[in-house]
């Protein structure tokens, strides 16, 4: 676990405005909503290499890509935000039976359902992007879903950026927002200038778990979903037809609709590594 910069940037700035127990406080806040996500990962058996504390949240890196059960990822980034919840109905109650202060008992009700709010704006990298871009890929093969929910994210990180220079009642300029707006928009556009290594990352992570699978006898892929494409598809234009939790079985098919020629699954990515052959038919291959 590392402190992100910006996290650093912002109790800097905190620390020279004389905010020391607002700032011990969000970092407490920050670090139980991280743990949520830890401890609902290590339950699932999840292989996390690093986290990195963010004033929003932290976004944990994981040796799976895109590998893991829909639903898992969707628990894991409900864990976080759902610590917040419990945080304040804890001092709710702490707080009417006059256990704690109530003037920092609103402060830290406050800051908890901030960030828990926040965290569930459906922007990457943050908990609410995570989960759409999850049910997004129920619906898209993965590599659209992954291309679209960063596109979104930008244009939403950019929308909020720049709602902070037209004067509203219910919106004033905020620094923090504005920094974190911006850190947004270059998350985003970082991931998708990189979104063929990623999806290299999910085949190749696809394919080790499939190969565990049938080492251990267990079905790790959903249900058998058939792909019928024409003679003249790309072996990057199947690869990229692959959905998560799907196995699916590649049917060639001339113009009449027939089909002509079956294809693996595990073939499709063996020549999709292959840079000769990533670009070439599918007919010129198989057929």
């Amino acid at each position: 676990m590392r402190l992100h910069p910006l996290f650093v940037f912002v109790m800097g700035a905190s620390l020279l405005t004389g905010y020391f127990i607002e700032l011990f406080t969000l970092f407490c806040i920050v670090f139980v909503h991280e743990l949520g996500h830890v401890y609902a990962a290590k339950s699932f058996g999840w292989r996390i290499k690093e986290i990195k504390m963010l004033p929003f949240g932290g976004v944990a890196s994981m040796d799976e890509q895109a590998s893991i059960p829909l639903w898992q990822e969707i628990v894991v980034a409900l864990a976080g935000p759902l610590q917040n919840v419990l945080m304040i109905v804890f001092t709710w109650c702490m707080m009417t039976l006059g256990i704690w202060e109530s003037a920092w008992s609103q402060y830290f009700i406050y800051v908890n359902a901030m960030i828990a709010i926040f965290n569930l704006i459906p922007i990457l990298p943050l908990d609410g992007g995570k989960i759409g871009q999850a049910l997004l890929s129920y619906y898209l093969p993965y590599f659209r879903a992954v291309y679209w929910s960063h596109w979104f994210s930008m244009i939403l990180s950019a929308a909020s950026l720049c709602l902070l220079f037209f004067p509203h009642p219910f919106l004033q300029w905020n620094f923090n927002i504005f920094i974190v707006s911006l850190f947004l928009i270059y998350s985003n556009w970082h991931d998708y200038k990189n979104i063929q290594y990623t999806f290299f990352r999910f085949l190749v992570h696809r394919e080790l778990r499939k190969y565990d699978a049938e080492t251990n006898s267990k079905d790790s892929h959903g249900k058998m979903h058939p792909l019928y494409v024409k003679r003249a598809a790309s072996i990057q234009h199947i690869a990229r037809c692959f959905r998560r939790d799907k196995e699916h079985c590649i049917f060639v098919v001339n113009e009449s609709g027939k089909v002509e020629q079956f294809v693996t699954e595990k073939q499709i990515i063996q020549c999709f590594f292959s840079k000769t052959k990533r670009k070439c038919a599918v007919s010129d291959l198989f057929m």
